[in-house]
């Protein structure tokens, strides 16, 4: 078995056994949906592979908002049967194992809630007048539920890419706005982003990138 482990993704590759005859091993791989979605081509329903069309695409974004607006962490897998040589050696730097074209095969979301204390925690730390910063490696759409029962934000608060689609002209008298959402670049951009209290302006991001690691 090989086992390769990068930012927002993990991929796994097993021996099948002889009676099962759709390839020699099976291509597990899991991580942040975004990520997982773009190297797949095909979609598993209903027993079937199913092309992965934009259909599906829009179906597979409105389910990834929907639980991550419920502060829900969401996983995406997929997989992919594939037959190797007896003596193949499989190498994570040479890369020589298909890790596209690969097969969807759901989503799982994950409960986390903050703990009872912290929406306390923070407003005594806003009626202290201390800035109060939220660094997480969650989507931008689950940060925002987790930091709105948090109360660190407001419900008018707005993420980046949400600034970025608003025109300018929305945004009158928005410096008076007293916490704004900020996320660092799109969620497949990056690992890390900050959720920052601001008053004018946008403030610096935290941005975090882990390099591929490998365990035999």
């Amino acid at each position: 078995m090989l086992s390769v482990v990068r930012a927002r993704e993990q991929l796994s590759i097993h021996a099948l056994h002889a009676a099962q005859n759709e390839g020699s091993h099976i291509v597990l791989m899991k991580g942040a949906p975004e990520r997982i979605v773009e190297r797949c081509s095909t979609i598993y329903i209903n027993g079937s592979d199913l092309p992965l069309s934009s259909d599906w695409l829009n179906k597979f974004h409105a389910a990834c908002d929907t639980l991550g607006g419920l502060g829900e962490r969401v996983l995406g897998f997929c997989d992919r049967h594939e037959s190797f040589p007896r003596n193949h050696v499989f190498d994570a730097d040479a890369g020589n194992f298909p890790t596209s074209g690969l097969r969807f095969v759901g989503l799982i979301s994950l409960i986390d809630p903050p703990r009872p204390n912290v929406p306390a925690a923070v407003e005594r730390c806003r009626m202290a007048g201390i800035r109060v910063v939220m660094v997480t490696g969650d989507a931008p759409t689950t940060a925002k539920a987790i930091a709105r029962i948090i109360g660190l934000i407001s419900q008018d608060s707005l993420t980046l890419d949400e600034m970025q689609q608003t025109p300018a002209a929305d945004f009158t008298g928005s410096a008076q706005r007293s916490d704004t959402t900020v996320s660092s670049h799109r969620p497949w951009e990056s690992w890390s982003f900050k959720l920052n209290l601001c008053q004018h302006g946008v403030p610096d991001t935290v941005l975090h990138e882990s390099p591929w690691s490998r365990s035999d």
